[in-house]
C-alpha cells in the first residue's frame, strides 16, 4: 500500500508545474469548478493557476492516451465517437491557450524548470482561485476545423492550416 509521501511524491512527479500551487486534494475541486463553469451559458474567465493545472491534466491526458492506443484493435482508441491513434498536445496548446505565460513563475522570466515542491511559496490562494464573469464577450472569427472524418489525429490539420 502506498503512503501519503508516495502519492505526493507521484503528484508532484505527473504535475511538476502544478503542484507548486495546488496539493491533490485542492487541484480535484479547481477542476470541477472549471467544469462546471465550461458548462454555464455565461462566458467565464479562468485564472493562471485553473489555465495552469489544464495545462498539465492535458497534458498527461494526451500522453496517456498516446500511449494506450497502440494497443487497441487496429492501434486506435475509442475516444468519444471518435477512434484516434494520436492525440497532439503541442497542437491543442497551440490551438487553445492564448499563451502560456502561467509556465512562467511570479518574478521571473523563464519557464518553469523542475525544483522542489512549493518553491518560493508558490501556492494558490483563494482570490486566484476565482472565475472572472465576461459580461460581453468579444469573438473573432469562426474557428477552422480541427478535425476531419475518418481522421486518426486531433487535432488533424490541414496541410497549411494555420493557428
Amino acid at each position: 500500500m502506498f503512503n501519503a509521501r508516495h502519492e505526493l511524491d507521484a503528484w508532484e512527479a505527473c504535475y511538476p508545474h502544478a503542484s507548486r500551487r495546488f496539493t491533490p486534494q485542492s487541484a480535484i475541486p479547481t477542476l470541477e469548478r472549471v467544469l462546471g463553469t465550461s458548462q454555464a451559458l455565461a462566458v467565464y474567465r479562468i485564472s493562471e493557476s485553473q489555465w495552469l493545472l489544464l495545462y498539465e491534466c492535458l497534458e498527461n491526458y494526451c500522453a496517456e492516451l498516446n500511449d494506450v492506443a497502440p494497443g487497441q484493435p487496429g492501434g486506435l482508441l475509442p475516444v468519444g465517437d471518435y477512434r484516434l491513434a494520436e492525440v497532439d498536445f503541442d497542437s491543442l496548446v497551440a490551438l487553445y491557450f492564448w499563451d502560456t505565460d502561467f509556465l512562467v513563475p511570479p518574478g521571473e522570466t523563464t519557464p518553469v524548470e523542475p525544483q522542489s515542491p512549493y518553491a518560493r511559496g508558490w501556492r494558490a490562494d483563494s482570490d486566484e482561485m476565482h472565475v472572472e464573469k465576461v459580461e460581453e464577450p468579444v469573438w473573432s472569427e469562426g474557428e477552422a476545423p480541427c478535425f476531419r472524418p475518418g481522421a486518426h489525429r486531433y487535432p488533424d490539420w490541414e496541410d497549411g492550416a494555420e493557428f
